[in-house]
């Protein structure tokens, strides 16, 4: 797992919904995990995955390095500890 922070000033569109695209490697298709606040569902309608992959990399490129994520975790724990 990779954690990676999009910082509030990058302008990122935000997903409103939340979601996992899920690889099964070259021999499986892609699938698409939504989920609402009453309910999951598995999409694998290949045009609804690529949309969701594109979404994906747009967040994950306006992210913060995995890096720079840690340390803005790190400091903003510091700032709320009592």
């Amino acid at each position: 797992m990779t954690l990676q922070v999009p910082p509030y000033r990058s302008g990122a569109p935000a997903s409103h919904f939340a979601f996992n695209v899920m690889k099964f490697g070259d021999d499986e298709p892609d699938v698409l995990y939504v989920e609402s606040p009453v309910s999951g569902q598995v999409i694998d309608s290949p045009a609804t995955v690529a949309d969701a992959n594109v979404t994906y990399d747009r967040l994950r490129a306006d992210a913060l390095s995995p890096e720079e994520s840690l340390a803005l975790i790190h400091k903003v724990m510091e700032e709320w500890a009592p």
